[in-house]
């Protein structure tokens, strides 16, 4: 009997211990949007879609204190189209003149405040994209694999950062190109978004990271309905030119021919 009660206390002490960590772990969904409308990359966030759309909120700390609601404010709107999916974030600051922004080579973020987006279009847990933009409009992107990142991967993508008195922005946009995603009709992605705010050397991110849990990758949000999109034909040309010299002598003759060709040509 003791056993049995025993075997009981453990299964109700997992039972429970589950469903705390998923209370303070929660699955974050974000609605995609689909856009007719011109989106222009330049940081300013007049377009219709980012004031008439559903958006990410709430981001909570990985750093320093996991748990906690990040200090500032910050709102994501995610909005897709036949050729490209676009990316808008406020990043609240009241002090916006602290904002850190020092510039660096890409894939380098130094001493700036960023925010980045990371995508697991097949839903893995374990593989994916990641995009960061710093305050100072520096590129970061890395290939994801076994939650290791490769950042000598490189992409192909534009961004814009803007900055005024209630905080900084940034407007995103990622061809198709850049990324990889089934063929389904109807997708859902996994999808995480984070923002650091460097002078309190703080991370936070919309679906909270436990630190204490073994992969992030596996602990993002998700992107609904994105629909009717085709992966494009990646190929690209390079131009070039080559000639060469052709020299034929008689030993019988002092007359010496030259022919030179030339020709123009592209590669794949």
């Amino acid at each position: 009997m003791k056993k049995h009660f025993l075997l009981l206390y453990i299964y109700l002490l997992g039972f429970f211990s589950h469903q705390l960590k998923a209370d303070v772990n929660p699955s974050r969904t974000l609605k995609a949007i689909r856009i007719a409308e011109e989106v222009k990359i330049d940081g300013i966030l007049h377009e219709k879609v980012w004031s008439q759309s559903e958006y990410a909120s709430g981001f909570i700390q990985t750093e320093p204190t996991p748990g906690l609601p990040a200090t500032f404010e910050t709102q994501v709107y995610f909005a897709y189209d036949n050729n490209a999916v676009y990316i808008a974030a406020r990043m609240s600051d009241p002090e916006p003149d602290k904002i850190l922004k020092e510039l660096s080579l890409r894939d380098q973020i130094g001493n700036a405040d960023n925010f980045r987006i990371f995508f697991d279009t097949y839903r893995s847990g374990l593989n994916g994209f990641k995009f960061f933009i710093t305050a100072s409009g520096v590129q970061l992107d890395a290939v994801v694999t076994n939650n290791n990142d490769d950042n000598n991967w490189n992409a192909i993508w534009q961004s814009a950062v803007t900055k005024d008195e209630h905080g900084w922005y940034a407007e995103i946009k990622i061809p198709y190109s850049s990324l990889r995603f089934p063929s389904e009709a109807v997708q859902d992605w996994h999808v995480q978004f984070g923002r650091e705010i460097r002078r309190f050397r703080e991370t936070s991110y919309w679906s909270p990271i436990d630190p204490t849990i073994s992969g992030w990758v596996q602990q993002s949000g998700k992107v609904t309905q994105i629909e009717n999109i085709k992966s494009p034909i990646r190929l690209s040309l390079t131009p070039y030119i080559s000639g060469y010299v052709n020299t034929t002598y008689d030993p019988k003759s002092t007359e010496k021919k030259n022919n030179f060709r030339q020709c123009l040509q592209c590669r794949p």
